[in-house]
């Protein structure tokens, strides 16, 4: 029997100026093997069983690094570049080196900050490989549904997350994203060409701008420049596969993936109303122009289409009734596109620049009709069946929109000496939109009693510069004490605000194990574009919304792998747009973004206001070896105000969510893990029965706007992996069951017509999914 081995290789290159290490250690934790790195700063592990493994980098002079979860594939080259922290005051002394080497934080996101690998995003049971719902398992964060990623962090909207891929902004990186939002029901990036994930949960850096609440920065991995690499998977949503090589010798790489939905094949074999269909392309190309210039390529693309009939529930129809049912007709289609370019270039051994240029492209269709049908259930039968009826149909809402955002902007890093490094920048984004969407109520009144009246937007935007300036430095005034301090300034031609944003971080090494951090900053962001639209004097009455942090905790290392977290923060803010009709003077949009379709619509002005406090505790353990997992928790009460001058409970005020990630990997073959997530009650606004029975059309209780709570939400989830290796191939089975005990967890508040009662949808229930991917 022929042992199956491969090969470890991989570069390791100083954080701050890419340069080369020469003589970095390199062990394979567990084992006698390792190496050093050459001139160029390259490592290579020969003849190493096929498994997963742990390996740490040390070098005097700078901090030691732990990467988890490196695979080596038989008969295969596994590539792992590292970057390694300088440890090394101007005075020559040493700093105090922490044992993280697994929980690495930049110097500049001492608080509210999670590293997170590609692997830890694929096992996550109940994630899906989908990076937004891993992120749901950290603290601070609330998920929205089960049927939508959202990120809710610290109450903030969906709108207020910035994601970045390779330092380019993608405004919304889901299929049939929300129009104004961030989230969406099904991530478009593909979790295999990720190599690490940033999560900053507030007081972030002056560098990120025209967002309130947080950051997901994410690194897609360089292709692998020694080893043709290719993938195939297929699971319970649909297919795809993944392929990455080399061009010109050895100075350019390429990756590219596709992948699409399959449902639609059978349709009728799994009626729920509607069918999504889907499909995504994306890659990535670096070329080496010499030692001190690289550029890289990446592009990122979807298509979604899904329509949708949503009939009356036949329990709600007796044995021989007949009824005139008003059906909802829908059809949505999204498109969205981004490509850009990075191109970096090292000056001097002090000095280096990023110049990044992209183009994000979006188009939302929505097509929503309501339509009368004649509705009999037969005796004897458990189905409806329907009758149109002539002139019947109403096209109650239609919205072609499409959004264009060209950014262009320039990073810079000096080390003025080992104990500062000041950065600064200039970006430059050039949106531009063209709105048209129409609204002819079909019922005479609206959800608060009044006169429900058309609404027609017919807006094409041409380009109006958002530009931003920001300059920060790090200072390490001693061993123990490192400060970032920054300043930023945005302006918006369009709505012509003009933001300054000042930001402070502090953090002090006590001891090698506990590190005490404070952060606090002011944060703007410009309004989404749908709500400049909806109405003819929003353009006037809107500016930039605002926030501000302050955030304290500290970090303790249990053991080599474990860390624990805890936090305390507030968060405030101000301009938040409301609306401005005297009808809806309840109504922030700070309680949006967490539905289909999109945010706006409707007067606008920038009158709220919004508070929020919380306590967060987490504990992590790194797969080191066997166990691994996460337990999160957070407190939090989020309060927000509109026109009426009332704080009320925010939309996302969950109070109380909890996580538990435990996984085991047993051998290189198995690897088990199971979820538990509890949630407070999210707040909703309860139905008006009587009045609704009387205008024969949903009213609202106005006197209670989000004054009662739906029942917490609980929910275990449970996945396995197998893998198996034969021959150049990798094969990568996984089963997960989602909601194993079958839990009725409610999902939202609506008016049955038929039965005329206040009533609640469920979420997600008993559901297995599960797929394989071959690597060769």
């Amino acid at each position: 029997v022929f042992s199956q081995t491969g090969t470890l290789r991989g570069r390791v290159t100083d954080d701050a100026t890419g340069e080369p290490l020469v003589g970095v250690n390199i062990i394979l934790k567990g084992t006698p093997r390792g190496a050093a790195t050459d001139m160029e700063g390259y490592y290579t592990i020969k003849k190493i069983e096929v498994g997963a493994y742990t390996l740490n980098f040390t070098m005097i002079g700078y901090e030691k690094k732990g990467v988890t979860d490196v695979f080596v594939r038989n008969q295969k080259t596994t590539f792992t570049n590292v970057a390694l922290h300088s440890a090394v005051l101007e005075s020559g002394e040493e700093i105090i080196v922490t044992a993280r080497s697994y929980f690495t934080k930049d110097a500049e996101t001492p608080v509210s900050t999670r590293m997170l690998n590609y692997e830890e995003i694929r096992r996550s049971p109940g994630a899906r490989e989908d990076i937004s719902r891993m992120i749901q398992n950290l603290p601070g964060v609330t998920p929205s549904s089960d049927d939508r990623n959202d990120l809710v962090v610290r109450g903030g909207s969906p709108s207020e997350v910035l994601f970045l891929v390779d330092n380019i902004e993608i405004p919304n990186p889901n299929h049939f994203g929300t129009q104004g939002a961030t989230g969406g029901p099904i991530s478009m990036l593909n979790t295999e060409f990720i190599r690490d994930v940033n999560f900053i949960a507030g007081a972030f850096p002056a560098k990120y701008g025209n967002k309130t609440s947080a950051v997901l920065d994410i690194t897609y991995r360089k292709p692998n420049p020694e080893d043709v690499h290719r993938k195939v998977d297929l699971n319970i949503a649909g297919f795809g596969g993944n392929f990455e090589g080399v061009f010109a010798g050895d100075k350019g790489t390429w990756m590219f993936a596709g992948h699409r939905s399959f449902l639609d094949f059978m349709e009728e074999l799994i009626d729920i109303g509607g069918v999504p269909i889907y499909s995504n392309l994306q890659g990535k190309m670096t070329y080496q122009f010499s030692k001190s210039t690289r550029l890289s390529l990446l592009g990122i693309g979807g298509d979604d289409r899904i329509t949708i009939d949503w009939t009356p529930d036949v329990d709600d129809y007796a044995e021989g009734e007949m009824d005139t049912s008003h059906v909802e007709h829908i059809i949505n289609k999204t498109r969205q596109g981004t490509v850009g370019l990075n191109l970096s270039h090292i000056w001097t051994e002090k000095l280096f620049s990023n110049f990044t240029l992209s183009h994000s492209y979006n188009r939302y269709y929505i097509d929503y009709n309501i339509r009368l049908q004649e509705t009999t259930r037969p005796a004897g039968k458990d189905e409806l069946v329907f009758e149109t009826i002539a002139g019947g149909h109403n096209d109650a809402y239609d919205n072609t929109s499409t959004e264009n955002i060209t950014n262009i902007k320039t990073d810079w890093t000096w080390l003025a000496s080992n104990n500062s490094t000041v950065t600064w920048g200039i970006d430059l984004r050039l949106p531009q939109f063209h709105h048209e969407t129409t609204w002819f109520p079909f019922y005479d009144v609206n959800i608060v009693g009044g006169v429900s009246e058309p609404a027609i937007v017919s807006v094409e935007q041409g380009m109006s510069p958002q530009t931003g300036v920001y300059a920060e430095i790090t200072q390490k005034f001693t061993h123990r004490l490192t400060l970032n301090a920054g300043l930023r300034f945005d302006h918006y031609k369009l709505l012509q605000t003009r933001d300054w944003s000042p930001r402070l971080s502090l953090s002090y090494i006590v001891n090698e194990r506990l590190t005490l951090a404070a952060a606090a900053g002011r944060y703007f962001q410009a309004p989404s574009f749908i709500f400049i639209t909806g109405d003819a004097s929003n353009k006037a009455n809107l500016k930039s919304l605002g926030s501000d942090h302050f955030i304290v905790g500290f970090d303790y290392l249990l053991a080599d792998a474990t860390l624990l977290s805890v936090e305390c923060y507030r968060k405030n803010y101000f301009d938040y747009p409301v609306s401005g009709d005297p009808q809806f003077a309840y109504f922030s949009t700070a309680n949006s973004g967490a539905d289909y379709g999109s945010t706006g619509g409707g007067e606008l002005i920038s009158a709220g206001s919004g508070r929020g406090h919380g306590f967060e505790f987490l504990l992590q353990k790194k797969l080191v070896s066997g166990l691994y997992g996460l337990a999160s928790y957070s407190y939090s009460k989020i309060e927000h105000k509109a026109l009426d001058g009332l704080y009320r409970s925010g939309a996302f005020d969950n109070r109380h969510v909890g996580n538990i990630v435990l996984g085991y990997r047993l051998n290189k073959h198995w690897e088990f893990s199971m979820k538990w997530r509890y949630s407070g009650g999210r707040p909703y606004t309860p139905i008006d029965v009587q009045s609704s029975q009387a205008a024969n059309f949903v009213q609202i209780d106005t006197g209670k706007i989000n004054g009662k709570r739906f029942a917490p939400y609980n929910c275990f989830d449970f996945r396995y992996d197998y893998r198996t290796y034969f021959g150049r191939y990798t094969l990568v089975s996984y089963f997960s069951i989602e909601n194993v005990f079958n839990r009725e967890n409610q999902g939202a508040v609506f008016w049955n017509r038929k039965t005329g009662g206040e009533e609640f949808s469920q979420q997600t229930g008993f559901f297995p999914v599960g797929g394989f991917s071959l690597e060769f």
